[in-house]
């Protein structure tokens, strides 16, 4: 598994029920990349993460907590591997370490 320092200023997690009765869980965060440049293209990117369900969302659960705690984005190591998120094989956070000193 790869870890990763990731921000994340945002979580949503639970179960959810579409209109033609399909029912399931999902677990989402929004995440903040650093700044980068490669030519023409440059600055930070916004991107919506999977998060592992496994545990009764234990781990949105933990970056629930790191949020609401801070009151403000975190800066976190997530470690990343393979899951399935709306039937499809995808790269998820499967947890998350808080850096020494935060």
């Amino acid at each position: 598994m790869n870890k990763m320092k990731v921000t994340i200023f945002n979580q949503n997690y639970g179960p959810y029920e579409t209109e033609d009765g399909n029912k399931g869980i999902f677990a989402n965060c929004q995440t903040l990349s650093d700044y980068s440049e490669n030519g023409n293209k440059n600055g930070m990117q916004i991107g919506k993460t999977p998060v592992d369900t496994s545990n009764d969302f234990a781990v949105s659960k933990q970056i629930e907590a790191e949020l609401r705690a801070k009151q403000g984005s975190i800066d976190v190591f997530a470690t990343f591997g393979l899951g399935v998120s709306q039937g499809k094989t995808t790269l998820l956070i499967k947890s998350i370490e808080i850096p020494k000193g935060q």
